[in-house]
């Protein structure tokens, strides 16, 4: 699993990160928004692999990055909370940065996965 995350952290992307770490994962494609446009510009990312051999289908999200990343989320964390269907809570910020996302293709890169490989599992 730690090779899935630190992939997300790869300056030049996650490809080479995979390949070099988790050699049965393949890449498939990514997605990179604006997480807080109130505020100076601080991205979030996620990209979308899969992985033949276990079956699996992959979704990874970058965690916080900067320092000023982690500035906003907790000013953030004191003012709003956004239901999350009917399992509770989710602070906006968190909310936000998912949705944006997972509109700006990650959705259906997840659904284009999910298509050609039914039988696989998803890892989030």
């Amino acid at each position: 699993m730690t090779p899935l995350i630190a992939a997300g952290y790869a300056p030049k992307g996650p490809q080479d990160c995979l390949k070099n770490q988790a050699a049965t994962v393949q890449f498939y494609k990514d997605a990179n928004v604006t997480c807080f446009p109130e505020g100076p510009e601080t991205t979030c990312y996620a990209y979308t692999a899969f992985d033949s051999s276990k079956k699996v289908i992959i979704l990874s999200f970058r965690g916080t990055t900067t320092l000023l990343q982690t500035i906003e989320e907790i000013e953030e964390y004191f003012k709003h909370k956004t239901p999350f269907f009917d399992h509770g809570f989710v602070f906006k910020y968190f909310y936000d940065g998912f949705m944006d996302l997972w509109n700006a293709g990650i959705e259906s890169q997840v659904r284009s996965l999910k298509y050609n490989y039914p039988d696989y599992s998803i890892w989030v």
